[in-house]
């Protein structure tokens, strides 16, 4: 046994026997879902780059509409509206009945038709922004709670 678990993790040692398990961590095959889980904590902690690192490592027959939802966050997070929409686009498609998927898609259409302020600066003013992810899934979560009240 070579000291690493399923994951590829070295979880003791020193020096750079841990440097070695970070490397073995991301190069390791990982059952994809988890690699979602890790990307969406990496997301809400605010490292956009190691969850962009994480998805990438997802294989191409393995991604997903919320594969797709979460790269679709890191692209606009990282300020690239239409890569954004294309992934939220795709995830929305996937999975038209995901509450999530469709509020997102339906912001960042929104944005770029100048609707929501957001990255749009043709008229100089950013009357609404929607530039901060957590002010968009809050957003989306009340308008989940409204929508149960409403079907009560």
């Amino acid at each position: 046994m070579n000291g690493y678990d399923n994951n590829g993790y070295n979880g003791g040692g020193g020096g750079s026997d841990n440097y070695n398990g970070y490397n073995n961590y991301y190069q390791s095959p990982r059952d994809p879902s988890q690699r979602l889980q890790t990307a969406r904590a990496m997301i809400n902690s605010g490292d956009i780059d190691g969850a962009d690192r994480e998805l990438n490592f997802v294989p191409e027959n393995e991604r997903n509409a919320e594969w797709n939802y979460l790269m679709g966050t890191v692209m606009y997070k990282k300020g690239w509206l239409e890569e954004a929409n294309r992934y939220f686009g795709a995830a929305y498609g996937m999975e038209p009945d995901n509450i999530e998927y469709q509020n997102m898609y339906s912001s960042v259409q929104q944005q770029r038709s100048g609707k929501h302020g957001g990255n749009n600066t043709s008229s100089g003013t950013n009357w609404c922004s929607w530039d901060d992810i957590c002010t968009v899934l809050i957003c989306s979560d009340c308008m989940c709670d409204l929508c149960d009240l409403c079907n009560n």
